[in-house]
């Protein structure tokens, strides 16, 4: 399961920033910059491959696709507001001044030693500069949300309620507490019908 509304080959970069922030007890402010490493795959997909303007262009994205495919611009989310949501990859969350200033602070670099030919998803590292000169750094090589680092419980159930915050056609909240019942017990549900009838009836 993604953790993150975003591409999966975000995620590891996600992941190793959210890990030196919280390790850290780093706030924005304490940061100077902020090097994502990711291998050539990644850094041509999400990472602007190379080109300034098109990495100018993904840490300001003008659309939530954009958004969803910048390495700049979910890394940046994740320093400064400690989790990416769909609240942040909206039409409204993409003009966060603070979120588009530490974008601004992010750089990709592609490192072939991160390479693995056995799986789609690849390791990713990150590297913050401090103010003060401190450096910390972070490797993830199976992003969260991977049979190797599985999501929690109480992680998959907010990524559910999150979801259906945003849904296009919203329910109640009882409704949606119904429908999370269900589908956590999925296995013992006699049929299936029960959950359709909760998801859309009016």
């Amino acid at each position: 399961m993604k953790p993150y509304p975003s591409c999966r080959y975000t995620h590891g970069a996600i992941d190793a920033a959210l890990q030196i922030v919280a390790e850290n007890r780093l706030a924005p402010g304490d940061i100077a910059r902020v090097t994502v490493r990711i291998p050539p795959r990644d850094f041509y997909t999400v990472g602007g491959g190379g080109d300034k303007a098109r990495d100018e262009a993904l840490r300001c994205p003008a659309s939530v696709v954009d958004a969803q495919f910048s390495v700049f611009y979910t890394v940046a989310t994740a320093i400064v507001k400690g989790k990416v949501v769909l609240e942040y990859l909206s039409e409204n969350g993409l003009a966060d001044p603070e979120i588009l200033a530490m974008a601004k602070r992010v750089s990709t670099v592609v490192d072939e030693t991160l390479v693995v030919t056995d799986r789609d998803v690849q390791p990713q590292a990150v590297e913050i500069e401090t103010a003060n000169g401190k450096r910390y750094a972070k490797q993830v090589d199976y992003p969260k949300g991977s049979p190797q680092w599985p999501m929690t419980p109480e992680e998959r159930r907010n990524k559910f309620w999150d979801c259906m915050d945003h849904a296009a056609v919203p329910i109640d909240r009882k409704r949606t507490q119904q429908a999370l019942d269900l589908i956590e017990n999925l296995e013992s549900l006699d049929k299936v019908s029960r959950l359709t009838r909760v998801l859309s009836s009016q």
